[in-house]
């Protein structure tokens, strides 16, 4: 992913010195949408990569036809920044300012556009907030 929005605020510079900068913790949850109605949906979700501008996941995820979704019709990704705080049992999201930003989402993948996958499929596609790039 490039050019995603900056949604970690900066500490402010106060004589020209900075405590730190922020960076966005990406991820993505890939939403598979099977024929057999709007109830029929499977959710994947990325690992989140840490304090970068420039994401590379390279991951893999199995979306089989005789599952219970269905044949799959097509697919949409979302990403997000992850404002965790700390880990699971790590406490302090007591203030609940820990929610993930949304960073924007990609158009639907429709399963006919993506032929001769034997082991798995590549591509490179738009990410864009509200329809807008």
């Amino acid at each position: 992913a490039r050019d995603l929005p900056d949604e970690d605020p900066d500490a402010p510079t106060i004589f020209g010195w900075q405590a730190w900068v922020n960076k966005n913790d990406p991820y993505v949850q890939v939403f598979a949408y099977g024929t057999g109605g709007d109830d029929k949906l499977k959710v994947e979700t990325t690992t989140i990569k840490e304090g970068t501008e420039t994401p590379e996941w390279n991951e893999e995820f199995e979306f089989l036809d005789g599952d219970s979704n269905g044949p799959y019709d097509h697919f949409l990704f979302k990403l997000w920044d992850d404002d965790a705080t700390f880990d699971e049992d790590g406490y302090m999201d007591w203030l609940n300012v820990n929610d993930p930003d949304y960073l924007g989402e990609t158009r639907e993948v429709k399963v006919s556009e993506i032929s001769d996958t034997k082991d798995y499929f590549e591509c490179e596609l738009e990410v864009t907030r509200d329809g807008k790039g």
